[in-house]
């Protein structure tokens, strides 16, 4: 390829990676709307995000534990399977975090 013909591939595929950005940005704003559709818009989206990031975190690591699986390394499944366990049981409670931040505090305060 000559050097402008990379150039141009080049900046075809970061058109086409701002496009899908700016494409699950939109899909995402409108979501958001949707949901939050009711007056009580910090709460609704707050919720909205946090059942979406709970999803997100649950394919992540489901996914690493299957390539954790292939590659045979029993270890890395279970260590996988237990963060995220953690992680998704902290994304499903957020109070809970805070609260034994709290406990902790109360500990070392005393």
């Amino acid at each position: 390829m000559r050097k402008n013909e990379k150039e141009q591939k080049r900046t075809m595929q970061g058109k086409s990676i701002m496009m899908g950005i700016s494409t699950l940005a939109l899909l995402i704003s409108n979501s958001m709307v949707a949901f939050a559709s009711s007056g009580n818009y910090g709460q609704n989206g707050a919720n909205w995000m946090l059942d979406q990031i709970f999803w997100v975190a649950l394919v992540a690591f489901i996914v690493g534990a299957v390539v954790m699986a292939a590659k045979k390394n029993t270890i890395g499944v279970v260590t996988t399977i237990i963060v995220g366990a953690v992680v998704c049981y902290f994304i499903k409670n957020p109070t809970t975090l805070s609260d034994i931040g709290e406990k902790i505090m109360g500990t070392v305060l005393q």
